[in-house]
């Protein structure tokens, strides 16, 4: 996907070099991907919500919960199917809304009984409007993902911002820190885990331009030519 991205910018649009290399979650993962294939392509990385580790943990425990659900429902059909599999995609898909829910915001949103499971009632009625084959794919796609490795290829300034209330990428296991500090080049990288507040709102606080700006605005000052 990575290569798909340069070959783009480079040989369709005729980019040859970038001020920024940005993204978020899966676009944070190709950031810092990007960085190691292509290091002198841009002058700046900035990764958020997202780390830079294979998958592994609890972060492939749900990711594996939702492909077995998938593959192993007889409806799936082997990937053949007629009609959606309702009843593992509806499984496979309240794993994912978990994953991107965060404590505080979730009770501060539905704090009673009644409320989430309202919220849920109406959420359930989408299903059907997702496809399980895409949902095989994108959640299989970063089985090969890895790019610590690598992490001193790296030649451009970097900033990697995560949340607090992340729960695809918890700050409490520190690998972000460490992966910058020990694995990349000295002072080139900046971790960065914004604190919990009534602003985060878990995973898809990347949303919130407002919650890492200020980082980017610095980013891009000590990186200017």
């Amino acid at each position: 996907m990575v290569r798909a991205d340069y070959r783009l910018l480079t040989e369709h649009l005729g980019v040859n070099h970038m001020r920024l290399v940005m993204g978020v979650s899966m676009g944070g993962m190709h950031s810092w991907v990007m960085g190691e294939m292509y290091p002198d392509f841009m002058d700046a990385l900035m990764p958020i919500a997202c780390l830079p580790v294979e998958i592994a943990g609890q972060n492939r425990l749900w990711r594996k919960f939702i492909t077995e659900l998938i593959s192993s429902d007889p409806a799936w059909n082997g990937g053949d199917y007629e009609g959606q599999p309702i009843t593992a995609l509806s499984g496979a898909l309240s794993l994912v809304q978990t994953m991107f829910s965060a404590p505080v915001d979730y009770q501060t949103l539905y704090p009673t009984r009644a409320a989430m499971d309202q919220f849920v009632e109406e959420l359930l009625p989408h299903v059907s409007e997702y496809d399980a084959n895409d949902q095989l794919f994108a959640w299989n796609s970063s089985y090969s993902y890895n790019p610590e490795p690598s992490l001193h290829l790296i030649q451009a300034s970097l900033t990697a911002v995560n949340t607090a209330d992340d729960l695809m990428n918890p700050p409490e296991l520190g690998i972000l820190e460490h992966a910058i500090q020990h694995k990349m080049r000295p002072g080139l990288g900046k971790a960065v885990v914004v604190p919990l507040s009534n602003e985060t709102i878990g995973h898809g606080s990347y949303i919130k331009a407002k919650l890492w700006e200020d980082e980017l605005q610095m980013l891009l000052s000590r990186t200017k030519k």
